[in-house]
């Protein structure tokens, strides 16, 4: 085997070290490209990956290849976006993911780009035997994952959120793939809605008394502990506002009673609600459904009004007694137990499946 016909190539001695230099040779030409294609460094980097995927790739995969954080990827794809070059789209086999795909006319003008390169290096290639190619390319394979796998080591682990019970409380999105939010004990006042920062698991803010808050694993607990019979009846002492980040589902839990509760969920993408042990007010704007979620309202209540986006077919279920239940303007007469359902409920794959037991006296639910 000989490498231009006149010279035996030789193996060398220092191979990672010629990989080394080989990749600061390939940053230069990469950064000479990105001029070219209006881009930087970061985004022509990013394409490139999207490019090289086999399968329509999403935001999370972009962000564990590079390491780059959630916002930072959105950074990325709203400029590339805004430059013509991909789209992101709905995946249509679950609604949940979004998936960015490369625009056809751009992606001929990129190729187009590239074509000089790959050309050199066809030629090159052709030089070598196929026992050598075959070896070039198992190589090149492998040190791949060699790199992906010590950029991966090299990378900070998001440590479990600490809190000094001042300011805002957050949590780092991380490598989290779904939130639970846990509320362990009443409050007066609880408002949820979703965050506007991609790489934020969650973030919270409290008034009067500062509770116990853990985070690990995707899952943020909330509790107060009550020391006296000025805390049991000092409700403004138990105020929280959450945010919680978009980029995952999520489970919401509310194990003790409330005063009340406003969760405009509209912009999340929701897994599962569960309130337990009473509230007085619950007002919920919901997200479209994906697949079938479940909202569990147990302990009693006296006013609920549910808000959820047209077209989204739901089944309300009331058990426990209550004054009024509309679906919808219409007005269930059944005062002990009866379940509502939208004409298109029972053959929908994505869904809402209400369910409120213990009693209440104002049940609300349309499409407001």
């Amino acid at each position: 085997m000989s490498s231009d016909g006149n010279e035996e190539a030789r193996p060398s001695d220092q191979p990672g070290v010629d990989v080394r230099r080989l990749g600061a040779q390939m940053v230069s030409l990469h950064a000479a490209l990105a001029v070219r294609l209006g881009l930087n460094d970061t985004d022509l980097k990013i394409l490139d990956l999207v490019i090289g995927e086999r399968l329509p790739i999403t935001p999370g995969r972009l962000a564990e290849l590079t390491g780059l954080t959630t916002g930072a990827i959105t950074g990325v794809l709203d400029r590339l976006e805004q430059a013509g070059i991909v789209r992101r789209e709905v995946d249509a086999d679950d609604r949940r993911r979004m998936i960015i795909r490369l625009v056809p006319e751009r992606a001929v003008e990129i190729t187009a780009a590239y074509q000089p390169l790959e050309k050199l290096l066809n030629d090159l290639l052709a030089r070598y035997d196929d026992r050598a190619r075959t070896a070039i390319a198992d190589f090149t394979a492998r040190a791949g994952e060699i790199l992906q796998a010590e950029a991966a080591k090299m990378r900070p682990v998001p440590s479990a959120a600490a809190w000094s019970g001042r300011g805002d409380f957050s949590v780092p999105l991380g490598g989290a793939t779904s939130g639970r939010l846990v509320f362990a004990t009443g409050a007066a006042k609880l408002e949820i809605s979703a965050g506007t920062a991609a790489d934020e698991l969650c973030r919270a803010r409290f008034g009067g008394a500062a509770p116990e808050v853990r985070a690990a694993d995707g899952t943020i607990t909330i509790g107060y502990r009550r020391r006296g019979l000025e805390r049991i009846f000092d409700w403004s002492a138990f105020s929280a506002w959450v945010a919680l980040g978009p980029a995952v589902p999520w489970i919401i839990e509310v194990r003790g009673g409330m005063s009340s509760v406003n969760a405009d969920l509209r912009h999340l993408r929701l897994a599962g609600l569960d309130f337990r042990g009473g509230v007085s007010d619950i007002a919920l704007r919901l997200p479209q459904p994906s697949r079938n979620v479940s909202v569990r309202i147990s302990g009693g209540a006296s006013k609920i009004v549910i808000h959820r986006p047209a077209g989204a077919q739901v089944r309300v279920s009331a058990g426990g007694g209550f004054a009024a239940l509309t679906l919808d303007g219409r007005h269930v007469t059944d005062q002990h137990g009866t379940s509502a359902v939208t004409q298109g409920w029972a053959d929908a794959r994505d869904r809402y499946d209400i369910a409120i037991s213990g009693g209440a006296s104002k049940i609300a639910v349309d499409t407001r």
